[in-house]
């Protein structure tokens, strides 16, 4: 267990970087810091090199990385789309290397702080 926790922790590691590269790319199409980037830029900058990009629309409702409700038209939500399982380079039965959730950092600090998992907002 300690040699596969040990390459694991490195792959992971390797994994983050592409994982800031890419939540890099789509804040970069994210023209108006919604947190969101245009269905069409999304698929644009696949056309461009990007090999990230292509997955189809119905894939990405289902990953609910796809919003189809804004009057500016069909947007990709960022964090949705980089937390999505199919962002993950090793999945197995018992564990799994994704992007990190930029929250758990916040929520952590939080929590220690409160000194418990949950609290009312006037504790916090």
């Amino acid at each position: 267990h300690g040699l596969v926790g040990g390459i694991t922790k490195s792959f992971a590691s390797f994994w983050e970087s592409e994982c800031v590269s890419m939540k890099s790319a789509l804040v970069a199409m994210d023209a108006h810091s919604t947190g969101r980037v245009p269905l069409s830029k999304f698929y644009s900058s696949a056309l461009n090199a990007e090999w990230r990009f292509g997955e189809s629309e119905s894939y990405l409702r289902d990953l609910g990385a796809l919003d189809e409700t804004s009057w500016l038209g069909k947007q990709v939500i960022i964090p949705n789309y980089i937390q999505a399982a199919s962002n993950c380079i090793i999945s197995s039965q018992h564990y799994l290397v994704c992007c990190a959730n930029d929250c758990e950092g916040l929520l952590e600090e939080i929590e220690n702080k409160v000194g418990a998992s949950t609290a009312e907002p006037s504790e916090i």
